[in-house]
Parts: structure tokens; sequence; C-alpha cells
């Protein structure tokens, strides 16, 4: 009994033995290893690793490494000249254009004409007939590289696209620039404005600008020969533009047709030009040879001459107030001619400020003169088309140096005026930013006035009248 409870104390103390052994050993450590990913934005692209040592409350050491994805954030950089604001259009003109015909559209400050011949290649298809159109916009807030002041904003059209993938070209499907007149100072300049985008209200957000475009000064307006696609153009303050014209004051005595002045400018085939007196603008496109005989000159001088009709008879009721006529290289002589290259007609654009009842009929001369004789004696040939655009008669079909007769019809309007058919007219006022004060259109035209207050449609009218003058729309004003 005794040997039983011995050997039991024994075994229970080897137990309690080895327990508080145990108990007395140093700790172990015992080493865990956590990788985790957590997204840091900052503005430096880099990837950082981090290694942290967490002592907790129990007897281990934990180790963890923490591995960072630093995601990159940064403001998108915007070009020199790249726009990022929208420009709203303030006027819309639009005209369906006849190709082989040609046209003309006016979008105040502005004359577009389209010459004979016209047609528009986009992408692979040509369009023989086309819908063009004109916008006016407010300048961009970021002036050009040259730091000129920008003025305002002008974008063309064709059957709704405007950008580089279309050209102006003619019927061998060579570039064929527009005539582009603006009645503005002869310091205004222009850049070509490109990379935008634009909606179905032809509204235009971003761009940039691309290059400076090249205007000559004729009379009180600048002209542009060079616009061969429909995108958009800034106006700015610049340089004079260039103006080659030499006028000359003649006398002479009556009857007949009596020269008063003349307008001479120099004129080569790459370049074009034109020539203004009084209320006339001619204007030579690019591409333009002299034919004389079998040779086509490539360099020569145009001159237009103003007359004034000094007891000559009329043709019926239509009487006679004045003339004017062209001369090459200083003879008016129907044997001579403007043709392109390949020899086909190349009109001098004529532009004219008349009123409806004058007309126009081609007068030849007895014989050739020269551009500064009284024209004593000569006929009447036949009556000339003339098509309206705004306050303008133009002319597309004058390509020999003869004399037109400008006749006053004392009965009814001339039927020789023409009007190209306007399919659009739209009209926006943004805010303080308002419109021409005047606007003339032709009859049974349909005009959309629309003022626009902070981004509201505020009040929209249709104007169906002959003539309306438009009074300055403020803010929160609504007419």
């Amino acid at each position: 009994m005794r040997l039983g409870v011995l050997i039991v104390g024994l075994v229970i103390g080897i137990i309690v033995g080895i327990g508080i052994g145990y108990l007395a050993a140093p700790p172990k450590t015992i080493t865990t290893t956590v990788t985790t990913t957590s997204p840091v934005t900052t503005t430096v692209g880099q990837t950082v690793t981090r290694t942290e040592t967490l002592i907790q409350t129990t007897t281990q050491t934990v180790t963890q490494t923490i591995t960072q994805t630093v995601t990159q954030t940064a403001a998108p950089i915007t070009p020199t000249g790249q726009q990022v604001l929208s420009l709203k259009p303030v006027y819309i003109n639009s005209v369906f254009i006849n190709g082989t015909l040609g046209g003309a559209l006016y979008a105040p400050p502005l004359l577009i004409i389209i010459p004979p011949g016209t047609y528009v290649k986009i992408n692979n298809t040509v369009y023989k007939a086309y819908n063009f159109t004109a916008a006016i916009y407010p300048p961009p807030s970021v002036p050009p590289p040259d730091s000129s002041t920008p003025v305002f904003t002008f974008a063309y059209f064709v059957n709704g696209y405007s950008g580089a993938n279309a050209l102006f070209i003619d019927g061998e499907g060579r570039p064929k620039p527009l005539i582009t007149v603006a009645t503005a100072p002869r310091t205004w300049t222009s850049w070509a404005y490109v990379g935008y985008s634009y909606y179905s209200n032809l509204t235009i957000s971003g761009g940039r600008y691309a290059f400076k475009n090249k205007w000559v000064e004729a009379g009180g307006r600048i002209v542009n020969l060079q616009f061969v696609r429909p995108i958009a153009w800034v106006f700015t303050t610049g340089e004079p533009a260039a103006s080659g014209q030499r006028t000359e004051i003649l006398r002479g005595v009556g009857p007949g047709l009596v020269p008063i002045s003349a307008a001479t400018v120099y004129i080569t085939n790459e370049t074009g030009g034109a020539a203004a007196l009084g209320n006339l603008l001619a204007i030579i496109q690019p591409g333009t040879y002299l034919k004389q005989g079998d040779m086509l000159l490539s360099q020569f001088n145009f001159t237009l001459i103003y007359y004034a009709a000094v007891n000559i008879t009329g043709v019926k009721s239509a009487l006679p107030i004045s003339a004017f006529s062209f001369a090459l290289n200083g003879r008016i002589d129907p044997a001579l001619s403007l043709v392109n290259k390949d020899g086909r007609p190349m009109p001098a654009i004529t532009v004219a400020l008349i009123p409806p009842e004058v007309t126009s009929w081609t007068w030849t001369p007895q014989a050739p003169a020269r551009y500064d004789e009284v024209l004593r004696g000569g006929t009447y040939r036949f009556p000339n088309n003339w098509i309206r655009a705004g306050p303008y008669a133009i002319n597309l079909q004058f390509f020999r140096p003869v004399v037109w007769v400008f006749l006053a019809n004392t009965t009814t309007p001339s039927a020789t005026f023409t009007t190209p058919p306007i399919t659009n007219i739209t009209i926006y006022a943004y805010d303080n930013y308002f419109v021409p004060d005047r606007i003339t259109v032709p009859k049974n035209s349909t005009i959309r006035f629309i003022v626009i207050n902070r981004g509201r449609a505020l009040h929209t009218s249709i104007l169906i009248r002959w003539e309306y003058t438009a009074a300055p729309y403020g803010r929160g004003m609504c007419g």
C-alpha cells in the first residue's frame, strides 16, 4: 500500500516538474509574412514597397510586407493654341448650290461666292450639287500663336460636314478655291482653325490654330482667294492686307460712254487678284490666264473702268445710268478672253451694289479701244443675269473685256435677277453677344430668331417678312 502511494506521488511529481520547466523556458518566435495590395492615388507614377513590423499583444513577432500599387492622376495637357470651350453660332445661313452654275451666300459681314464649275469631294465621293452653309461664331478665348486679338470666327459646311476631308474641286479634280469677301478693315487677317468637333446645331467644340491666311484689300473690303476646304477660320487684328491696285482719275467729253476712273491690278495665274471702284468689285480667280490668239499669258494687267453714260440710248423703257468695262493689258477687245489652263472660260466674278430696279446689258464698241478712251459708238447685245445675295448683285459670267451698261427700269423690277434658294436662316443671340443690326433676305424666306440666356432657349421667333431690323437683346430680355 505504501509502495502504491509512493509510485502515484512520483508520477505526479514528474508531471508537475515538466509543466514548470516548460513555463520557465524562453518564448518561441513565430514569423508570419502577409502580403497585401492597397491602391494609393498620388501625382507621381511609381510603385512603393513598405515593410512594417507589428508587435502584437501575444508573444508572437509578425513581419508584414505591404506592396502598394500607385495610380498616377494628372490633368490633361492642352497644346498651345488648343481650345477647350465650345463656340455657339450667332448666325447661320444656307443655300443650295448647283456646282456647274455656281452661286453666292451672304452671312454678314461675309459674302461667299462659289464660282461656276465648283464641286465638292468628301472622302472619295464627288458632289456636283450640294447644300452650302456658313456660320458665324464669337471669337475663341485663346489667341493664335502670334498673340493677335481674335475678333470673330466663321466656318463653312457642305451637306452638314465641315473638316479637312472635304475639298472644293473643278471638273478635272483640281483644287478650286471659293471667293470670300469681308466688309472689314484692311488691318484684319485670319487664321485657319482645325481639329474641332461639331454638333447638329453647328456648335464647335475644341480645335486649334493651324496657319495664317492671306487677304487682299479692294475698295474698303478684303478678299480671300485661297479657301479650298470647308473648315473654320478666326478673324484677328493683324498686319494690313496687301493692295496692289493702282487707281486713275480719267477725263473725257461726251456724248458717249465717258471714262471717269480706272483701277488696275497685276494678275498672275497663281494668285489671282481683285480691283474695286465705287459700287463695283471685280475678282480674278486663281488659275486664270489671258487668251490672246493662240497664246495663254499667265501674267497680265487687269483694269476695271467706270463710265458716265452721256446722251446714249437705252433699251425699251430702261434708261442708261452708268457703265463699266474690263480691259486686259489696257485693251477693250472681245477677241481677248479670260480662260483656265485648258482654254475654258474663267469669268471675272463681278460684285455690284445696285437696287433690284437696275439691270445691265452687254454693250460692244464699234472697234477695240484703249481703257481710257471715250466710247462713242456701240451696240447692245443681250441682257445679263445677276444673282442676289443680301445687298449684293453678283455676276458669274463675264469673261471678255467688253462693256456693260447699267439701266434703270422705270416700270417694273428687272426680271434678269435671280435669287438662289435659301433653305434655312437661323439667328442665335447668346447672352450679350448681339446679332447684326440689319438683315435683308429675299421674299418668302423664313427666319428663325432664337434668344439664348445662360444656355437656355429663352425665346424663339419665326419671322416671315421682306426685311427685319433686329434690336439688341440684353441678358434676361426677350423680344
